[in-house]
C-alpha cells in the first residue's frame, strides 16, 4: 500500500494537471472569447474583495484571482453548456 505521503502528491499532481487543462479550455479563445457578463463581474468584485489591503490592490493578485473565478465558473457550468 502506497504511503499517505506519495498519495497526497499523486492527488496534488493530478488536481494539478485538471486546473491547468480547464485553465487552457475556459481561456482557449482569449478574455475576449469568456462569458462576458460574468468575467466583467469577477473583475469588478476582486478589487473590492479587500480594498484595505495592499495584496488584494496589486494587479498580479487581481489578474490570477480573475482567472482561478473564472476557472471555478467555468468548471462549475460545463456541463449546463454542453
Amino acid at each position: 500500500m502506497p504511503s499517505p505521503f506519495s498519495r497526497r502528491e499523486v492527488t496534488l499532481a493530478r488536481k494539478r494537471k485538471d486546473y491547468a487543462d480547464m485553465v487552457k479550455l475556459a481561456f482557449s479563445r482569449g478574455v475576449k472569447g469568456l462569458d462576458g457578463p460574468i468575467w466583467h463581474q469577477i473583475s469588478i468584485d476582486v478589487p473590492r474583495t479587500r480594498p484595505g489591503v495592499k495584496l488584494w490592490m496589486m494587479e498580479g493578485t487581481q489578474r490570477v484571482s480573475n482567472t482561478l473565478f473564472f476557472t471555478f465558473f467555468f468548471e462549475r457550468t460545463r456541463g449546463e453548456l454542453i
